[in-house]
């Protein structure tokens, strides 16, 4: 066979390429790449001629074969066709796969169809943990696949859960603090006597609290900061509780440390920590007291403050409690005698509380002679500070006679003129208050008042001395402490010797000492008496003239008038 093409070679318009083609040969050359036995293979030409198989007999296919495959060439036009020399088993071939195909579409159908119902079966319970949660968070509407507020019901159920937990964590929280202040209430009420607690209460109440069910033995200490009011200038609030919270941490830390020992804290004031420490009755007291010192040793190594430590009897019952923590207060009572940075341990002992009395008599004396300017106050003033550190003041005894000090000295002030007013409620009082609400220790707290009051009779002094009626007046105070012996001695002598009215000289001493010239001479009399009745044999009638009582019956109604008892009792009083 023969194939030919027109092509443009040489003239460049035309040109004929021709091609001889041996059917033979080239079906020998594919019979090569196939298995007669099996497959025919025959190439049409274009008038359906087939050039592999040139026998009639050959040319009309058998009726067991089969259509294998069939390709055309789009350029020539052949076909080239393969077929099965027997096609019933590949037929059947061909349908078993057909039939497992189809069933494998089903069986695939199925499956997706099962995992549809599954999927929406286990969807199920999501919806309804939405539709809770919605129920939950009723503000959050109902939510929607794709919804862009929570990227979908899981994230929305992720986005709840998270809600869920934080609030929970913040009960928790909120659970803590209040069982911490229940407790702290609890033990509030056992320290102070509001809640009287018997074994029984106690054993049914203690566990929840973190205490031993069986009331062994405890001992109720205070700890408190010395030099507060200069601590709470040096730190703020903030630094403050970080160091409370230092304080606790040491206190819980070393009763940890101890076997058989619990401790229960709680800060009953800005500067006091009041702690419980139990035992369940097998731990010696030495032991406790061991323990104890070891908190104010560790306190005193750690932290850049001191504090004072007050230490009540044992409480072998929970109705002991409120005494044991009266106890230990009041031993912190006496720090200010004792000194600080210690243990105080609460003796029983005796006190000086019944002399506070005789202390606030000797004040009375004091402010007279501070009034007029005696330097006598000052020795009597020392006299008194002496007495009060012998007689175991405690810091409440030292306060209450300070205070009646001002009260008393305020008092005397609102006589006097104004300019010693005006010096008095602007710089001597305000100072003198200031030194008792911050200074604890007796001689600190003596020393300011000493200052205090120096620097007020100094400075009247100064006032007196700058003006002319001020040195009159002192000529005439000095004249009466002379002479107060006279009979005679009234406002008339006194104007006559000085030569000024005697209106104008009892205004003049009223407000430089703030009394009546009558009250200053009698309150003169009557402290000579007194020393006169208490050191001397005299008879009242004798004593009487010597410090200007012509009637020895006006002296003593006058002397009872301001001491509270007549002469001769105030004398076997005296003199035993």
């Amino acid at each position: 066979m023969t194939l030919t093409r027109s092509v443009s070679i040489f003239s460049g318009r035309y040109g004929l390429i021709v091609i001889n083609v041996n059917a033979a040969s080239l079906q020998q050359l594919v019979r090569d790449m196939y298995d007669a036995s099996v497959t025919q293979l025959h190439l049409y030409d274009g008038a359906g001629q087939d050039l592999f198989h040139t026998d009639p007999a050959d040319v009309a296919p058998k009726a067991s074969k089969t259509l294998a495959s069939e390709s055309v060439s789009d350029y020539t036009g052949w076909r080239l066709v393969s077929e099965w020399n027997d096609g019933k088993w590949i037929t059947f071939l061909l349908s078993l796969f057909n039939v497992w195909l189809v069933l494998g579409l089903l069986v695939c159908a199925l499956a997706l169809g099962w995992i549809v119902w599954m999927t929406r079966q286990n969807y199920r319970p999501i919806r309804n943990l939405v539709a809770q949660l919605e129920r939950y968070s009723p503000g959050s509407g109902p939510v929607k696949d794709g919804d862009e507020r929570y990227g979908g019901e899981f994230r929305y159920i992720h986005s709840m859960m998270e809600n869920m937990i934080d609030q929970n964590s913040r009960f928790q929280l909120q659970l803590q603090q209040d069982l911490e202040v229940k407790r702290n209430f609890y033990l509030y009420g056992l320290l102070e006597g509001i809640r009287q607690v018997g074994p029984e209460e106690w054993a049914a109440t203690a566990d929840q609290h973190g205490m031993y069910p069986a009331f062994g033995k405890a001992f109720v200490v205070v700890l408190e900061i010395d030099r507060s009011a200069e601590w709470r200038r040096t730190y703020g609030q903030e630094e403050q509780d970080g160091w409370k919270k230092a304080v606790e941490a040491i206190v819980g830390g070393l009763t940890e440390q101890a076997a058989g020992c619990r401790v229960w804290m709680l800060w009953t004031m800005a500067n006091q920590l009041a702690v419980m420490l139990m035992s369940e009755g097998d731990v010696p007291d030495e032991a406790m007291s061991a323990l104890i010192g070891e908190w104010h040793a560790r306190i005193r190594a750690d932290l850049p403050f001191e504090m004072t430590i007050g230490l009540g009897e044992p409480a072998t019952r929970p109705e002991n409690i409120h005494d044991a923590y009266q106890e230990a207060l009041a031993a912190l009572q006496y720090k200010s005698i004792e000194g600080n940075n210690r243990i105080l341990k609460h003796t029983g002992g005796p006190t000086g509380r019944g002399e506070v009395f005789r202390h606030l008599q000797r004040i009375d004396g004091i402010v007279d002679l501070l009034r007029l300017s005696d330097a006598k106050w000052r020795a009597e003033f020392r006299s008194l500070i002496r007495q009060m550190e012998l007689d175991r003041a405690s810091r409440e005894d030292i306060g209450q006679v300070m205070n009646y000090l001002i009260f008393n000295l305020g008092r005397a002030v609102e006589g006097m003129s104004a300019e010693y007013r005006r010096l008095w409620s602007t710089d001597i009082m305000p100072a003198l208050a200031k030194t008792l609400a911050e200074v604890e220790m007796m001689g600190d707290i003596a020393h300011a008042f000493f200052e205090a009051l120096e620097a007020f009779e100094e400075r009247v002094e100064q006032s007196r001395e700058s003006r002319n009626q001020g040195v009159l007046i002192k000529e005439v105070k000095a004249y009466i402490e002379s002479d107060f012996a006279r009979p005679e001695l009234s406002l008339d002598y006194l104007s006559d010797k000085f030569g000024i009215s005697g209106k104008y000289l009892s205004r003049l001493f009223k407000e430089e000492f703030g009394l009546k010239f009558v009250d200053f001479l009698i309150d003169l009399r009557i402290r000579h008496a007194q020393q006169l009745l208490s050191e001397t044999s005299l008879p009242v009638q004798e004593i009487s003239e010597r410090i200007g009582y012509s009637s020895p019956i006006s002296f003593a109604r006058t002397f009872k008038k301001i001491v509270g008892v007549p002469p001769i009792d105030y004398r076997k009083e005296k003199q035993g």
